[in-house]
């Protein structure tokens, strides 16, 4: 037995490019290693484990043409197209990603300016500069004496200690309007609690969780690669 691809990528980052093209059994078989953050396989030799604890990025098209939303471009897809397309990748798998981001084609007259890499006014941060302010948030983390976030369950990360009661109440209407699964919840507090350490702030306030929630559109409502 050798281990695949999630545990391969334990303690790193599993990027799955063209999310929608996989199988939709090898996507559902996600699920279990990102939930129990290990692999069981049961073969004829015996029973295995490998760690699998990763952090999954994946990127994908709006539709078959991937001009769904784009403000130049007409969209050629039929509407169950776009569905049959869109419904490969299923439900669950997209209720445990907590942030999807919309990647919208360059403008050509920024795309090759010189000097903040097509990145209009030039705000393009560069990786040196990110890693700095996650390494500040981590040792900002831990000189609070707390965990990584993803080791906190809901009651922890509902401490007043660690968030604010506005916060709370802006969490639990958003959970009814957006009709936020209990997973949903869960990942929009441990990212405002992210978010809020990258602030260095000690609790989570309204404006670290109304940003968290910002990010729970699912990427079929984005348009532009998510």
């Amino acid at each position: 037995m050798r281990p695949g691809e999630v545990s391969l990528a334990h303690n790193g980052v599993l990027f799955l490019d063209e999310m929608p093209q996989f199988s939709r059994s090898t996507l559902q078989s996600l699920r279990q290693p990102i939930e129990d953050r290990k692999v069981h396989v049961v073969r004829a030799q015996g029973s295995f484990t490998f760690a699998s604890d990763f952090m999954l990025v994946a990127a994908a098209n709006p539709c078959p043409c991937g001009y769904l939303g784009d403000k130049a471009q007409n969209c050629r897809c039929l509407p169950h197209q776009i569905e049959q397309y869109q419904s490969r990748i299923g439900g669950p798998l997209i209720d445990r990603f907590d942030m999807f981001v919309a990647v919208p084609r360059p403008n050509p007259d920024h795309f090759f300016d010189k000097g903040d890499g097509g990145s209009k006014g030039g705000c393009r941060i560069e990786s040196a500069e990110l890693a700095k302010q996650v390494a500040n948030a981590r040792s900002f983390a831990r000189s609070n004496g707390r965990l990584p976030v993803q080791s906190y369950s809901r009651q922890e990360l509902c401490d007043p200690k660690l968030i604010e009661e506005k916060a709370l109440k802006l969490l639990r209407k958003a959970a009814h309007s957006l009709k936020l699964s209990g997973r949903s919840i869960v990942g929009t507090l441990r990212l405002s609690r992210t978010i809020a350490d990258l602030d260095t702030s000690f609790c989570v306030n309204a404006s670290h969780l109304s940003e968290a929630l910002s990010y729970r559109k699912t990427w079929s409502s984005h348009g532009g690669q998510s």
